[in-house]
């Protein structure tokens, strides 16, 4: 099932401003100077590199600028039709994507009930799916007749990417060198500790010294 309606704006121009005495995220294109993607096509990767994004404005600015608005709690800003996020409350949606992809991380390397049960399935399962009913919608669109999610941002997004992961039971884990969080086959589960070749070299040889 393709997303419909995830949005990008237009020449990305994106910017912090200090407003009120707080930091905001504010996307300062008109709300109709937009495109659309699908990012399950484009990026089915982005809910792994959302869930390692650094909590500072650089890295923050940089991901919108690649991957478009957030979306899920914009707010406008007053006498304007920008969009904007509070970097308060960036900094706790970030924290609790962290949070729930690294218990798949734990509980994606062995998925008995028992094991589940250890780590914390009655916590991080409703979160995840409390941000689905909250910003993901199904729905039926013409020309052609098709079903679709519709979302308004990445970070939605992130959080479909992810009950997708689980729901095909994609096992994710977490490079040793590196940090970098990376999806796993199936037949492979948690044998590889490297998110790539370069990596498990520069590890040999730290540990050959």
């Amino acid at each position: 099932m393709e997303i419909y309606e995830a949005r990008c704006a237009l020449g990305k121009p994106y910017e912090w401003q200090l407003i009120e005495n707080k930091k905001y995220l504010v996307n300062t294109s008109a709300i109709n100077q937009v495109v659309l993607y699908d990012p399950l096509i484009q990026t089915p990767d982005l809910y792994l590199k959302f869930g390692q994004l650094k909590v500072t404005e650089l890295e923050i600015l940089k991901f919108v600028k690649i991957y478009g608005d957030l979306g899920a709690e914009p707010k406008f800003i007053k006498g304007t039709n920008y969009l904007s996020w509070e970097m308060s409350w960036l900094r706790k949606e970030i924290k609790a994507f962290r949070t729930a992809i690294n218990f798949w991380i734990d509980a994606s390397e062995d998925l008995t009930y028992s094991t589940l049960l250890e780590n914390h399935w009655d916590k991080w399962a409703p979160l995840i799916l409390a941000r689905i009913r909250e910003h993901v919608m199904p729905a039926i669109v013409p020309e052609p007749v098709r079903s679709v999610w519709v979302v308004n941002g990445t970070i939605p997004v992130a959080w479909l990417q992810l009950w997708m992961a689980i729901g095909k039971q994609a096992p994710v884990a977490q490079c040793s060198e590196c940090t970098n969080i990376f999806e796993l086959a199936p037949t492979r589960r948690f044998k590889k500790k490297f998110c790539s070749d370069s990596c498990k070299q520069k590890s040999w040889r730290k540990n050959r010294k």
